[in-house]
């Protein structure tokens, strides 16, 4: 198996990251471009996030703003020295998966 065959059958959570952070990033940044360009353009946007592949998007952009902020965390916490042994950048990586997706829930979307 291929080193690339083996991350998409697998993704360890830092790759998961990785991705789920760019995904986030471009969400974020046609909203916020659609909010700067004017009101007609803002319009179109709530219109796209309000239908039903509108709202998933907004279920998708709540958990990644969770998880921007989980993983926030851990990165003070690397700042700081503490969890680059193997062990602790994959258990911390689940730790923030699974609180981004647990307040998710919780913040009603």
């Amino acid at each position: 198996m291929t080193a690339v065959a083996a991350v998409l059958a697998a993704p360890a959570p830092p790759a998961s990251s990785s991705l789920a952070e760019r995904l986030r990033a471009l969400v974020l940044t046609y909203w916020l471009s659609a909010a700067s360009y004017g009101a007609e353009s803002f319009a179109t946007a709530q219109r796209v996030l309000g239908s039903p592949i509108g709202l998933l998007l907004l279920i998708g952009w709540s958990f990644a703003f969770w998880y921007h902020l989980c993983n926030g965390m851990r990165h003070l916490c690397w700042d700081i020295g503490w969890g680059f042994e193997l062990k602790q950048v994959y258990a911390t990586g689940w730790i923030v998966v699974g609180a981004s997706i647990f307040a998710s829930m919780d913040s009603g979307t």
